[in-house]
């Protein structure tokens, strides 16, 4: 099997999502997404700049006039979430990001309540002046975008029943609004109340005109704040005065303001912002509150911690065996699937491997583009990083120890082995050596060597010159039982789990053999199809809801096993 390199950007740590906003919203909204986020506010960026970062980002936040293409959202692997201040339009392929599983949120933008509230406001005045009351009477929606949704929860409220004129709404989803679908002529002739709530381009397909106002129901109230485009005005003023209505609100632009007058049954308004501030400050945290709760209520993967990553954004965190890498990936490439699958943790929005640099190496040397993974937390309380002990066999400890005093990337000091392992405890020494004979010596870097190279040199030296075997025994009488050609034993600090993990994208790799973590639960037996995980034509996430639906049809038909006791593997 022999693929192409991959052409998806990593997938990013959704630990700590990161969340675009280009359009401009209040400054509390940003401050309580920063919570939890990594918030980037880019307002009025163009086509092509989103274009280019869109990729690195888990949820956008956009306006109802923008435009994202199926081919741009299929670019953007870590998408999970578009929130729309605004109503939806066909700028975003619904079907497409439903297919990518991106939740698409519509959120009302700053102008929406307002405008709603006033309408209702309205609707309350004129029940006023006309003595009549809303509870039991009908309200008929033409449009039910988010001024409409507004609308109608507030009618609901007072004990309204609500009719909706909505061409494309689901009988389901009217269910779900708790409203009632009708056809245009039917609504007028039976609702009390008639709020338009038309978009501007849909205001050729409809036009409250004469013949359109004899359908309405005697008596009638009629509130537009919408479009003015989609009302014959003249005709609306006859109607009036012929009884067709009992009154009309129009709000209407400024420059459209004082060209048509008000009456004691024709109220007109200008069409301002009635305290945008205050109003935008209120929805801009509706905003960030649901795009909140949306980001932290998503499938990140699955309960059991596994998800397909891009293979280039997994990095070892020690160094590893070519030659064990190049056999292993011959082995892969006559394999149908991944068995056990490597352990990880995500890390300023990469991977680093726990355990498995063999298995991710091989996938990486033969072209994969991805890889299924068990991620675990690197903050989870039930992680740890311990650290492996090695026994030297094969020469003697005087040849050993003369061999490595004379590095010059080393620095030996005579110490008793019981000053020797406190020293190593307390993590005041890099590393320290007792021999079969228990004489201890302390290992320090040189002056002006870094840690890691120290390190570096000191196993790779002792490796080359005997046969390691990591232990977890520090009883130098024992290990001298054990193994026959026993020299000496190396001991190292205490290692932490966020050094270790920065030092891996740092390139800073540890010797093989000395880091020991040890994983809350393993996930063994995957058994995950190669030909999916190898096929760089389907996008991440499709691979990621994928890999849910395999492992959730896997578990339906009982084929998950979980083990509460440790599990030893003698094969591995």
């Amino acid at each position: 099997m022999c693929l192409r390199p991959a052409k998806i950007e990593g997938m990013t740590q959704l630990l700590r999502p990161r969340i675009l906003i280009t359009i401009p919203l209040d400054e509390a909204a940003i401050h309580y997404l920063s919570q939890y986020s990594t918030v980037d506010l880019q307002p009025h960026l163009s086509s092509k700049a989103l274009q280019s970062i869109l990729s690195s980002y888990h949820a956008i936040v956009i306006d109802s006039d923008a435009f994202l293409p199926s081919n741009l959202l299929e670019a953007a692997p870590d998408l999970r979430v578009i929130a729309i201040a605004g109503v939806l339009h066909a700028g975003i392929n619904l079907e497409s990001a439903q297919d990518l599983g991106i939740e698409v949120l519509e959120v009302p933008a700053p102008h929406t309540v307002a405008l709603a509230e006033k309408t209702f406001s309205e609707m309350l005045n004129m029940a006023h002046h006309a003595r009549v009351g809303l509870a039991g009477k009908t309200l008929g929606l033409v449009g039910m975008g988010a001024i409409g949704q507004e609308v109608a929860q507030r009618a609901q409220a007072f004990g309204m029943t609500v009719l909706v004129n909505q061409p494309g709404l689901s009988a389901a989803a009217a269910r779900d609004l708790n409203v009632e679908l009708a056809e245009l002529h039917t609504l007028l002739q039976a609702s009390d109340f008639i709020s338009l709530h038309v978009r501007t381009e849909k205001s050729r397909e409809f036009q409250l005109d004469t013949e359109m106002l004899t359908h309405c129901k005697p008596g009638a109230f009629l509130i537009n704040t919408g479009t003015h485009q989609v009302i014959d005005v003249p005709a609306l003023q006859v109607g009036l005065r012929k009884g067709q209505l009992t009154a009309a609100t129009l709000l209407v632009p400024d420059d459209v303001e004082g060209t048509i007058q008000n009456s004691k049954d024709l109220t007109v308004l200008p069409h301002n912002t009635y305290a945008q501030a205050q109003i935008g400050r209120d929805a801009s945290l509706r905003l960030a509150e649901q795009l909140s709760a949306e980001i932290q209520g998503l499938h990140s993967g699955n309960a059991l911690g596994l998800r397909v990553v891009p293979t280039m954004q997994i990095f070892p965190h020690e160094h590893f065996d070519a030659k064990r890498v190049k056999r292993l990936a011959v082995k892969l490439e006559n394999a149908e699937m991944l068995m056990n699958p490597p352990i990880v943790s995500e890390w300023n929005g990469s991977y680093v491997v726990l355990d498995g640099a063999t298995r991710t190496n091989a996938f990486r040397q033969m072209g994969f583009p991805s890889v299924a993974v068990q991620v675990v937390p690197h903050d989870d309380p039930k992680l740890a990083l311990d650290t492996w002990y090695h026994a030297v066999q094969g020469l003697s400890a005087k040849m050993l120890i003369k061999a490595l005093d004379n590095l010059p990337d080393l620095v030996f000091s005579k110490t008793d082995p019981a000053a020797l392992e406190a020293e190593i405890r307390a993590g005041s020494v890099m590393s320290g050596v007792i021999t079969d004979e228990k004489v201890a010596y302390a290992i320090q870097p040189a002056a002006g060597v870094p840690a890691f190279k120290a390190l570096n040199t000191l196993v790779a030296t002792y490796t080359d010159l005997g046969f390691v075997a990591r232990t977890l025994n520090t009883d130098i009488e024992r290990l001298n039982q054990e193994f026959p050609e026993f020299a000496a034993l190396f001991l190292f600090a205490p290692f932490h789990i966020p050094d270790v993990l920065q030092a891996a994208l740092d390139g800073n790799l540890y010797p093989a053999g000395i880091t020991r973590f040890v994983i809350p639960q393993r996930i063994l037996r995957l058994n995950a199809p190669l030909d999916i995980l190898g096929d760089e034509d389907i996008p991440l996430n499709r691979k990621n809801i994928w890999l849910d639906q395999f492992l959730a049809d896997r578990t339906a038909a009982e084929r998950v096993r979980l083990y509460q006791e440790p599990v030893v593997l003698l094969d591995e």
